[in-house]
């Protein structure tokens, strides 16, 4: 119970804010989540609301982008290069250059990513 920094619902979904994540149960009924909610209401009405919703949305939709662009956009140029250059596989050594340089690539742009948002921090 420690652990729990904020709870609040979210449309139609209970969010649990701890130290360190985020948990969204999702096999909730309606009725379950006020029950929880009445429950948090009662006892601890310091972690009702606690941090807002949207800027934990921020946060997650910052992560998924990050996410996208470091999985995504490596496995996109490394598939081109294989099927174009590489004759889809069959020419073994820009095959394998081109695998080699999309993981570097994707460790190239986390890093970059990682310093970008420090920054902004």
């Amino acid at each position: 119970m420690e652990d729990i920094v904020s709870v609040q619902r979210d449309r139609n979904n209970l969010l649990f804010v701890l130290k360190q994540e985020i948990i969204r149960p999702r096999e909730l009924k309606l009725d379950e989540i006020e029950i929880i909610l009445n429950y948090f209401r009662q006892n601890h009405t310091e972690t009702i609301a606690a941090i807002e919703a949207q800027g934990i949305r921020k946060e997650e939709d910052r992560l998924y982008r990050a996410k996208l662009i470091v999985i995504v956009i490596p496995c996109i140029l490394g598939g081109g290069v294989t099927y174009f250059l590489g004759d889809n596989g069959r020419n073994i050594g820009i095959t394998s250059i081109s695998l080699l340089g999309a993981i570097g690539l994707g460790f190239i742009l986390s890093k970059i990513i990682n310093l970008l948002y420090r920054r902004k921090s």
